[in-house]
């Protein structure tokens, strides 16, 4: 039960943890060009086909998780994207985090922790 309560529920997280930096990407790349250009650009763009096949395959093993475990327990996961995009769009992008963030991260990676801890029978 590993497999559908911790590892794939993980998995989608990052997958749409990535998926948000494509469309970041992609965002830049059509940054103040008209609705016409910005279009002609997103179709020509590889991230914007990635981030689209990602959440597609994330959508995919989501349901295949919701098959085998509880919606309220694999819920919980979908913080995790909320945690590692504002992390790694500090790194990549270098985008600034609040100071309370940090204080904010904590209390989602808590709940996230606690919600997950084998309960005792």
């Amino acid at each position: 039960m590993i497999l559908f309560n911790l590892i794939l529920p993980a998995l989608v997280a990052i997958m749409l943890a990535g998926g948000q930096l494509l469309f970041k990407q992609s965002g830049m790349a059509i940054a103040g060009k008209t609705p016409v250009q910005a279009a002609s650009t997103l179709i020509g763009l590889p991230a914007f086909w990635f981030s689209l096949l990602l959440y597609g395959v994330a959508t995919l093993l989501w349901i295949v998780v919701l098959s085998r475990a509880s919606l309220a327990r694999s819920y919980v996961w979908v913080v995790l994207p909320i945690v590692l995009v504002p992390l790694l769009a500090a790194r990549i992008y270098h985008e600034v985090l609040p100071a309370r963030f940090w204080l904010g991260l904590a209390v989602v990676l808590c709940g996230l922790v606690l919600t997950q801890w084998p309960s005792a029978r």
